[in-house]
């Protein structure tokens, strides 16, 4: 028995703008699909490090190189303002602002530190010290800024999520640690409570 064979000829030009249409959509969701998972992933990249409750307790000690020296926590006699931040984090670049306006007030006083957490660079790729470079130009931080390789600083600081503002006393004791977009004024109000006279040594 003969099998029939379909020639090209016998295509109608009717089926092809509905082809068309079928093969547009599956490439449209293909890529909300790969955009959703590269979300995904940014966001497993964010909850990856563990819950660190640091209240009370001893600052676990750190050093490392910022953009305008060299950081050691034990060595300072000042209060410590630590900002666990991610280049890619719209919160920890908005932040930015404001922070630069409290270290212009407080530098003189407490140490202002931000120390880069993610693996995950601004551009989706892997974070290095370029990409902390290129935050630094565009979101201009007046403050200390540093890059952790080792990622050691998140690991022992961050509470679960970017940013994490951790407040550090004199004698290198947690008083604060906020999770999230603040207010000047409420990080502030922190401060002043941390450099006042009848704060403890």
């Amino acid at each position: 028995m003969s099998v029939p064979i379909v020639r090209s000829k016998f295509v109608s030009s009717r089926y092809v703008k509905p082809l068309v249409v079928v093969v547009s959509g599956f490439v449209v969701a293909l890529v909300v699909v790969l955009e959703t998972f590269s979300m995904h992933s940014l966001q497993a990249a964010t909850t990856s490090v563990p819950f660190v409750d640091l209240m009370a307790k001893h600052a676990p000690p750190f050093a490392t190189t910022t953009n305008i020296g060299r950081f050691d926590l034990s060595k300072t006699d000042k209060p410590v303002v630590l900002i666990a931040f991610a280049t890619w984090c719209e919160a920890c670049q908005d932040d930015v602002r404001w922070l630069n306006q409290l270290y212009s007030e407080y530098g003189h006083k407490v140490d202002f530190i931000a120390v880069s957490g993610s693996p995950v660079a601004n551009n989706g790729g892997a974070a290095t010290v370029r990409d902390l470079r290129e935050f630094v130009r565009v979101f201009g931080p007046r403050y200390p800024v540093a890059f952790d390789a080792s990622y050691q600083v998140a690991q022992q600081y961050l509470r679960g999520a970017f940013p994490t503002i951790v407040l550090i006393n004199r004698r290198k004791v947690i008083v604060q640690q906020e999770v999230g977009m603040q207010s000047r004024q409420q990080l502030e109000t922190q401060l002043q409570s941390l450099i006042s006279p009848t704060s403890p040594p």
